[in-house]
């Protein structure tokens, strides 16, 4: 009886290969994949919705994790790929877990909430010796009066202010109340570095350094608004400001799909609302 060598190779080939591909299969399904948490949905719309359907998803995206940035890059694509389309692009609309998305744009911050994070952030962990330097006034050879620390969000004019108050015998905790009172109209009591308004339960006094940090972070956020207004973005009269795009070269909304914010007032405005809040109000109106 005759024999095929290569029928015989071939056969035990395919054998161990069988075994082989069983082995993988069975591993790889033995892995522990972590399961999508989330879906990212990307929908166009026409801007005046007159017809159904209303918007068409045109990519989804499973993940458990994305970042502002990632985001922001998928939308910038399907942005592009639609404005080399023709197709006129007004906005972005999300919901509220991409906040950070309506307040900072791509090439500026949209809103005076950015203005104001980015002032606390700056203040938040500098230490006690550096923030009294920036509010230590000093003479110069010339005559001038200088912060010992240079910060651009100090004024010289007020620089001269604190200095005269020195010269009139104020010390230093004297200069930083009258500072920390400056952060809020005449007759309002300022809230707390946490927060927290002084009046609560709970709420502790607050030490030197929060106080510095509150008073510093009030004038990064002035001299902020007063920047950017300088170069035509006028934070000193709108609070949300649209950018021009980059890609499309024309005014680029970013919204938030508010709809769970009526609710939660409604709900609020049932149970009572705040002790402030007089019902009958709404009846008069």
């Amino acid at each position: 009886m005759s024999t095929n060598v290569v029928e015989i190779n071939a056969a035990r080939r395919l054998s161990a290969l069988q075994d082989n591909l069983t082995t993988f299969i069975k591993t790889l399904s033995r892995q522990k994949r972590t399961a999508a948490t989330h879906l990212f949905v990307v929908m166009i719309s026409p801007e005046e919705r007159q017809r159904k359907p209303y918007a068409l998803p045109i990519q989804c995206i499973p993940y458990t994790g994305l970042t502002e940035k990632l985001a922001r890059d998928i939308v910038t694509k399907v942005l592009t790929e639609m404005h080399s389309r023709g197709m006129k692009v007004t906005g972005f609309v999300s919901d509220g877990e991409y906040n950070s998305m309506r307040v900072n744009g791509y090439t500026r911050p949209l809103s005076v909430l950015k203005l104001r994070s980015t002032s606390r952030a700056k203040y938040s962990s500098m230490g006690k010796k550096k923030m009294i330097a920036m509010l230590s006034p000093m003479s110069c050879p010339d005559g001038s009066i200088v912060a010992k620390e240079r910060n651009p969000a100090v004024s010289t004019e007020l620089m001269g202010e604190i200095w005269q108050w020195r010269e009139a015998g104020a010390t230093e905790d004297d200069i930083i109340e009258r500072l920390r009172l400056r952060t809020v109209p005449p007759g309002y009591t300022p809230h707390l570095w946490n927060g927290r308004h002084p009046d609560d339960e709970d709420s502790t006094p607050e030490k030197k350094e929060e106080k510095l940090k509150s008073i510093l972070a009030q004038l990064e956020f002035a001299y902020r608004v007063r920047s950017w207004d300088e170069k035509g973005v006028p934070f000193r009269t709108f609070m949300y400001v649209p950018e021009v795009h980059p890609v499309t070269g024309t005014l680029f909304h970013e919204r938030e799909d508010d709809g769970h914010v009526p609710k939660r007032i409604a709900g609020s405005t049932r149970a009572g609302g705040p002790k402030e809040l007089r019902l009958e109000r709404f009846a008069d109106a």
